[in-house]
């Protein structure tokens, strides 16, 4: 891949717990426009900036729905949902697209 999309999915996994993330603050951070770090990122992934970020935030919140006691509102603020209402969209979305 290129050594752009490899440096921003390295920022990703630092960072997708930031409800605050986008494309624009990880382009920023490792020095490419937006427009060719998604361009260059859909081409190396096969998936979109966005796509890629929401499953990174759901797969993390599965693993602490399912190993911990932590309310749906503490596990939206740890992975970077920001709030318990758009964890649960996003998980009724993502059980939506997997049928």
């Amino acid at each position: 891949a290129h050594p752009a999309v490899s440096h921003a999915t390295d920022y990703i996994a630092e960072h997708f717990r930031n409800h605050a993330l986008s494309l624009a603050t990880v382009s920023a951070a490792i020095g490419v426009s937006s427009c060719y770090l998604s361009s260059l990122f859909h081409d190396a992934t096969g998936t979109t900036f966005h796509n890629h970020v929401r499953n990174l935030r759901l797969s993390s919140a599965r693993e602490l729905i399912e190993t911990t006691g932590l309310t749906h509102s503490e596990i939206a603020h740890r992975c970077g949902l920001s709030t318990s209402r758009n964890l649960r969209r996003a998980l009724s979305q993502a059980e939506n697209r997997s049928e």
